[in-house]
């Protein structure tokens, strides 16, 4: 009877240690995919609110640079509706000289806003009609505009003179622009 020794056994992998070697690479790959995935999709979430903000600030900026550069010429120089905003100012975006810009906010059908800019040049002499260009602003989930007149807060506003404040809320995010400054 012949007997095996250790040194004729050949090494290699059961069916079993395969089976777990492989199960074990699958998980981890699985675990390292969700990881994967859940960061793309707090990238694209992160993208996404960093592009709002932009469009939120560029359009504060924009307004805010008119408003400074306001022009008081004429017997009403500034009017605003819920609709929007229409005033006069030596800061144009598309023309050159003295404007009438106008930022229109129409109410679509989801709840959003989306923001309208319209410009007029001077010599118009007219305040709320379709503007000659528009441009596109961006899409909000909410804004809302309130003026400071006479220490209260009021949703229209008719004047000769601007404003003393302007509030533009975006629901999130709440921005104060200082246009008549009293002494």
């Amino acid at each position: 009877m012949k007997y095996f020794s250790d040194t004729n056994f050949k090494t290699g992998f059961t069916l079993l240690e395969l089976l777990i070697v492989v199960t074990l690479i699958a998980v981890v790959f699985t675990v390292a995919g969700m990881v994967f995935v859940n960061n793309l999709k707090s990238f694209s979430l992160l993208s996404s609110s960093l592009n709002e903000n932009a469009i939120k600030l560029g359009f504060i900026n924009q307004l805010t640079s008119q408003l400074f550069s306001k022009y008081e010429g004429r017997t009403i120089n500034f009017l605003a509706t819920k609709d929007g905003i229409s005033f006069y100012t030596y800061y144009p975006v598309i023309y050159e000289g003295v404007v009438r810009a106008e930022y229109r906010f129409n109410k679509e059908e989801d709840g959003a806003i989306t923001v309208i800019y319209e410009e007029f040049p001077y010599p118009d002499n007219k305040l709320g009609h379709a503007g000659l260009k528009k441009v596109f602003i961006g899409r909000f989930r909410q804004v809302e505009i309130e003026f400071l007149e006479n220490n209260s807060w009021k949703t229209g506003y008719k004047s000769k003179n601007f404003p003393e404040v302007i509030k533009v809320d975006f629901g999130d995010a709440v921005h104060y622009i200082t246009v008549n400054v009293k002494d």
